[in-house]
């Protein structure tokens, strides 16, 4: 396909989605803020003209999806050599990839994944393809960096995206890049979480910011609620139940976060039970699909209705709705209509977890807030006799 017709099917593409998803005002044509056009040209340039390490800097919420799929399409078209994005979870990966296959359709460019929930066979299938140039943009998981025979996709691409590079593992993933020297851009809210490892990497020759939001969104309110040492999360999330029952009923979707997952089911039941509205959960010990529940049945036990996707689907569509889950929630995943985060034990997330948590919440054009329950993790204090 012609690239001038490429990028007008890409733009038609992205209009279809902006008004699906109400990124858009009725009859407003969707495009970049200035700031990512900025971003982009920028980027763009530092790579044609041979800068092999860059960083995106960018607020949760500001649109550096888009950013990602402009350097990752240009540079496929630039170097005609696959492109491999990383993304720190498979919930976020799903997202990308449901991202990149909406604004791709209708184009010859081919878009597949490659995570622990995909099927042996269907992951062996798709380095076949990839290692025949035949999947110009693959979307990974940490899984990729992991084992060696996924590594070498890494290896053979053109141009390497990490979303969220904070997020990955600095042993599992962060080590084996440091070996790898394809030309790549890292993303991330909080780059001083890796700072040592982008510096090795050289990637602050060149920063772009990203410093507005697509939408004219207002501040998420912060509420600090101080609780016993020892209070247990269900009498935490108690604490906010007049906000709770707020955003219920403005159709709101809500997100309570557990700091352990074997909290995330208690509370789960605990909100279902009080609220009466549809509670979903996610953790890292669910199963992808059933098919993955199947393949793990001989090794643990397993509940093939409660799987990641199947939540997931049923957080998206339902309102108003609860999402109780564990930090892997704060990576990158954005939910339309999210407006009130209910935070557990607050004092157990480090500063960039808690940033990434409040920026689940406050996307469009949403009133949002943010309860942190601190003091929990406290050693009580003994009484003086």
């Amino acid at each position: 396909m012609n690239q001038d017709l490429l990028w007008r099917r890409i733009g038609a593409n992205e209009q279809l989605v902006a008004e699906r998803e109400n990124l858009v005002k009725p009859g407003e044509n969707y495009r970049l803020t200035g700031s990512q056009q900025q971003a982009v040209e920028q980027l763009e340039g530092w790579y044609r003209g041979g800068g092999r390490g860059g960083m995106l800097v960018a607020p949760t919420g500001a649109g550096k999806t888009a950013v990602e799929f402009r350097l990752a399409v240009g540079e496929f078209l630039a170097r005609q050599a696959p492109v491999v994005v990383l993304a720190p979870t498979r919930d976020l990966l799903r997202q990308h990839v449901a991202y990149f296959r909406n604004r791709l359709a209708g184009t010859p460019l081919r878009v597949e994944e490659l995570h622990g929930g995909v099927a042996p066979r269907d992951r062996d299938a798709t380095m076949a393809a990839f290692a025949n140039r035949l999947v110009p943009i693959l979307i990974a998981s940490g899984l990729a960096l992991k084992e060696e025979g996924y590594r070498q996709a890494i290896r053979a691409a053109g141009f390497l995206v990490i979303d969220d590079v904070n997020a990955f593992d600095p042993i599992e993933h962060l080590r084996p890049l440091r070996g790898i020297h394809t030309p790549a851009l890292y993303a991330s809210a909080t780059p001083q979480a890796v700072e040592e490892f982008l510096r090795y990497k050289e990637a602050y020759q060149m920063v772009a910011t990203l410093d507005a939001t697509p939408f004219d969104t207002p501040p998420t309110t912060v509420h600090q609620l101080r609780a016993r040492p020892g209070a247990d999360p269900i009498w935490q999330v108690g604490m906010a139940d007049a906000a709770i029952r707020d955003h219920i009923g403005r159709e709101g979707r809500i997100f309570v976060i557990s700091r352990t997952r074997d909290g995330v089911s208690r509370l789960a039941h605990y909100l279902e039970k009080t609220y009466e509205i549809p509670v979903t959960m996610l953790h890292g010990e669910m199963v992808d699909t059933r098919e993955q529940a199947q393949r793990l049945s001989r090794f643990k036990e397993y509940r093939p209705d409660r799987t990641r996707v199947a939540m997931m689907e049923r957080f998206r569509e339902t309102l108003p709705a609860i999402l109780v889950g564990t930090q892997l929630i704060g990576s990158g995943l954005d939910i339309p209509g999210a407006d009130l985060i209910v935070v557990t034990d607050a004092d157990g997330f480090g500063e960039a977890e808690i940033e990434q948590l409040i920026g689940r919440v406050g996307r469009r054009e949403r009133v949002s807030d943010a309860y942190l329950v601190k003091g929990t993790l406290e050693k009580p204090r003994r009484r003086r006799r």
